[in-house]
């Protein structure tokens, strides 16, 4: 009988083990060595961009890595995320310390700007082996006041595109003033997405 206890006691041991290793997130970066670092899940990257001065750009380079995946529960893993990017705008002055582009830039009842105006030009390109660049989007963002979330979300990498390092590109195609001040800051944000 005491043997069939230990035995089991050890099973129980291993088994518990297991599903808690199993379970466990990852907490440690398995890419430390590249440079520069790998997007990961709890620090998406932030890159100060200003929006309000024609011929301000971004040239930002990038290691797309798989992520660790979650767990729903930390029992049923969920779907892969994908990498979105974005404009951000962060303002001291409300709640949340974000605010909508509507407000800033205008709506149909207060049209600050108008439709079809260029806002800014942006370009991805995936670093080959052989540090050769291949476009994947060139696009001329333009101003829209019936997008109730103007311009916040530029796209995201499609799964085919493969992991590897990307060189993201912008350009501020316009001069706003009116949008320079202390308490308004605007950043590109690269992060993961979940996407149904």
């Amino acid at each position: 009988m005491k043997k069939l206890l230990l035995v089991m006691g050890i099973l129980l041991g291993i088994g518990g083990s297991s599903l808690y290793i199993w379970m466990k997130p990852q907490t440690d970066d398995p890419y430390f060595f590249l440079s520069p670092k790998s997007l990961r899940r709890s620090e998406p990257i932030l890159i100060p961009i200003a929006l309000h001065e024609k011929g301000a750009s971004v040239d930002y380079v990038f290691w797309l890595t798989p992520l660790p995946q979650e767990k729903l529960l930390y029992l049923f893993p969920t779907s892969e995320p994908l990498t979105g990017i974005s404009l951000e705008m962060k303002n001291s002055n409300y709640e949340g310390n974000k605010i909508s582009f509507h407000n800033i830039f205008g709506n149909d009842s207060n049209p600050k700007i108008k439709d079809k105006t260029p806002i800014f030009n942006i370009e991805l390109y995936k670093i080959n082996n052989d540090l050769s660049e291949s476009i994947i989007k060139k696009e001329i963002k333009r101003f829209d006041s019936s997008d109730a979330y103007i311009n916040s979300f530029l796209f995201h990498l499609e799964k085919k595109q493969g992991y590897g390092q990307y060189r993201f590109k912008m350009t501020v195609l316009w001069d706003r003033p009116e949008i320079n001040h202390d308490d308004l800051k605007f950043f590109i944000e690269i992060s993961p997405r979940f996407y149904k």
